[in-house]
């Protein structure tokens, strides 16, 4: 069950950001355990699934927030590194 609704939400997901179809199969095993996989076990059923497909804007956006956080993360530890600095300078 647990896999099961990972995929109705994965689904749900990229049928929201624009998708593609790709095939997947899904597989009971004899202890009953369901799995998915990108290829066909003996038994496997062929599952149709909507993958996403990012827009441009969105992976460029992405793009920005990281250089963004990567730069602030620098920041952030130079301060840290001049306050420490500091510190063992008041010692």
């Amino acid at each position: 069950m647990k896999a099961r609704s990972a995929l109705i939400v994965f689904v749900l997901v990229s049928v929201a950001a624009g998708a593609e179809t790709t095939t997947v199969y899904r597989h009971v095993g004899a202890d009953g355990v369901v799995s998915f996989s990108d290829e066909a076990l003996p038994g496997a059923t062929p599952v149709a699934v909507e993958t996403a497909v990012p827009h441009p804007e969105d992976i460029e956006r992405a793009g920005d927030l990281h250089a963004q956080q990567l730069e602030m993360s620098s920041v952030l530890e130079a301060d840290r590194l001049a306050d420490e600095a500091a510190a063992a300078q008041r010692r």
